[in-house]
């Protein structure tokens, strides 16, 4: 068990484009998760000549701007849409928490909980 298994740690990052890893799973997707831009959704090994870590890889293809996304992620309980969006508003909150920052001039930290999410706010 890895330090991420013991304190229950979840991430959503995007992926190098040099990364070396191998396909373990390919997921079948849903017309529609398809419909919704998601272009694949796989259970890949990354470095397995170290420390072999499995990992999810979900491939996105934003509409909007028609850029492609690759999000690795060690979540397998959500959708792959999901996965896309829980990046997407990682912005969102990151904005939102440097207006707050601004406007109060103080460090912000935001919390996870089971009803939501807990601002602190520091004198900065």
């Amino acid at each position: 068990m890895d330090m991420r298994e013991k304190i229950k740690a979840n991430f959503v990052t995007r992926i190098l484009k040099n990364a070396v890893f191998e396909v373990v799973e390919t997921y079948t997707l849903t017309a529609e998760q398809q419909a919704s831009g998601v272009i694949s959704d796989q259970l890949i090994c990354l470095d397995k000549d170290k420390v072999p870590t499995r990992l999810r890889l979900v491939v996105f293809l934003d509409a909007t701007s028609g850029k492609g996304y690759r999000y690795l992620t060690n979540r397998t309980d959500v959708g792959a849409l999901t996965i896309a969006l829980l990046y997407q508003w990682r912005w969102q909150i990151e904005r939102f928490s440097g207006g707050l920052n601004a406007i109060f001039s103080s460090n912000i930290y935001i919390v996870s909980v089971k009803t939501g999410c807990l601002f602190s706010f520091m004198p900065g």
